[in-house]
């Protein structure tokens, strides 16, 4: 992928995947320069395709949250929105980035919108943690930390799933 990516006028998806790559091996090995690839490589995929390219936005938003670039990431994230502005698990990325710079009615706005979406149980767990609802927050994580085992293999580092994992360890679970 590294030698495919930007090499192709128009290509958007070599990009994209590269930075999923990146961002999983950061996992694994804790390079930081991971990051730092895998948000140029989003960069490429939206120079590609700088309109409607929803998985590029999602991918530099990953790289930003991980890189503690908040303000960025939600740019990146609301940029996705606008194309598919009913997208739930979009509104909870956006939600967990409120989460992350303090706007925590913001957060409750699109968790009430989005009420009994599977989308938002993190960002609900992460809120009544706030809130001191933690036997609430402990249900809701659970249910997702069960989905999120039986989905596994699509792990892509979504700030969902970093919250899911933050929380556990949090809550003891």
């Amino acid at each position: 992928l590294e030698s495919r990516a930007g090499k192709v006028r128009g290509d958007m998806l070599t990009p994209r995947l590269l930075s999923a790559e990146y961002l999983q091996r950061y996992r694994e090995r804790g390079d930081l320069g991971d990051v730092l690839r895998a948000e140029h490589a989003a960069r490429l995929s939206l120079a590609a395709m700088p309109r409607r390219n929803v998985a590029g936005n999602a991918a530099l938003a990953s790289a930003l949250l991980t890189l503690h670039r908040f303000r960025e990431a939600k740019a990146a994230i609301l940029d996705a929105r606008r194309t598919e502005p009913d997208n739930a698990g979009l509104a909870a990325e956006e939600a967990s980035l409120d989460l992350e710079l303090g706007d925590v009615d913001g957060a409750r706005r699109l968790a009430g919108a989005y009420r009994g979406d599977a989308s938002f149980d993190v960002v609900a767990a992460r809120l009544d943690e706030e809130t001191g609802h933690l036997a609430e927050a402990r249900v809701l994580l659970g249910g997702a930390m069960r989905r999120a085992e039986r989905h596994r293999h699509v792990y892509d580092g979504s700030a969902a799933q970093i919250e899911t994992m933050r929380l556990r360890d949090t809550l003891d679970l």
